[in-house]
């Protein structure tokens, strides 16, 4: 080779080092982990396996998992930016979160009880969701308060299963849509016996003041039972006849937060027109109390006509 070819090879190798050179400088090395620390040694595998083990723990700090899950996937995501591109990753990835979301959703059912549905019965009256959601609310509501209540108290709430003096003396705000509900309950679920002892007790309801759907100590209509029956809670010893708790034992009465409240009632506002927009300020100005009346006031006497009706449609 002669000397002018040798000189243009060594002239290309040097360009080709110089040009590297200047990428290099002009590139700065990429940061790879951009946390401030390492949550999770260096390796896959563990990633995969701590998304498992946080929505395993039985915890019901559901937003605390889900904060430290997307710490652990945004810190694969900065130490491993292209692996995610290869195919048998996006596969894993797919299958993990697959798998992610069926923990989410058995902890969420863990957390929550589904509410009653009567997909029937719902589809032939519209307003029947908007209740059943709303009792729902206050339901899942009341039993989360209601266990740091016990715990700050350090007692359990006295009402139970059978205990039925608060239903002797029928003092009982229902609005119209309750009102609704308790009908269809009524009329359409009860069987007999009991439905029998209601029609009975609706038919001198006005002579007593026992409530009508109180039959043998127990609510016949406890899935709709109105929301005074539902928020209405004791604690220290169980009432008795002869006392006024809310005069006499004002300080063992517990009731929801108002969020609780506010909550189940913006769920029924839009069976009374209320608008997405006006809801909170119907709220403030007492939208529940003034749209709800005194059960003795009301004349039951057409809930057992409605029963009657069913009743010759079903034997005929």
């Amino acid at each position: 080779m002669g000397e002018r070819s040798k000189r243009q090879v060594v002239g290309r190798s040097d360009s080709r080092e110089d040009s590297h050179r200047v990428r290099s400088r002009s590139a700065p090395p990429v940061k790879i982990n951009k946390l401030p620390f390492n949550i999770i040694p260096n390796c896959p595998l563990h990633y995969a396996v701590c998304l498992v083990f946080v929505w395993l723990i039985p915890v019901r700090a559901l937003r605390l998992q889900v904060i430290i899950s997307g710490m652990i996937v945004y810190q694969f995501s900065c130490r491993y930016p292209l692996v995610l591109s290869s195919t048998k990753t996006l596969q894993c990835s797919k299958l993990s979160i697959s798998l992610t979301i069926c923990l989410i959703t058995k902890q969420l059912k863990k957390q929550s009880k589904p509410r009653r549905r009567y997909p029937e019965d719902e589809a032939k009256y519209p307003w029947l969701s908007l209740l059943l959601n709303a009792f729902h609310i206050v339901d899942e509501g009341i039993k989360s308060e209601l266990k740091k209540e016990e715990t700050k108290r350090n007692q359990k709430v006295t009402c139970r299963k059978g205990c039925s003096n608060c239903c002797l003396k029928n003092a009982i705000d229902i609005n119209e849509l309750e009102i609704a509900g308790v009908s269809w309950y009524a009329s359409e679920k009860l069987q007999n016996p009991v439905r029998q002892i209601v029609k009975k007790q609706l038919l001198n309801h006005q002579n007593s003041t026992v409530c009508p759907f109180l039959a043998d100590n127990e609510c016949s209509i406890y899935p709709v039972r109105p929301f005074t029956c539902r928020i209405f809670f004791i604690f220290g010893t169980v009432c008795s006849l002869d006392e006024n708790a809310f005069l006499e034992r004002f300080h063992d009465i517990w009731s929801p937060s108002e969020l609780v409240t506010r909550e189940s009632t913006y769920a029924i506002m839009p069976h009374f027109g209320i608008k997405l927009k006006d809801r909170k300020q119907a709220f403030e100005k007492g939208f529940l109390a003034n749209a709800s009346r005194e059960m003795h006031e009301l004349d039951l006497s057409e809930f057992c006509k409605a029963m009657d009706l069913l009743d010759k449609s079903r034997s005929s």
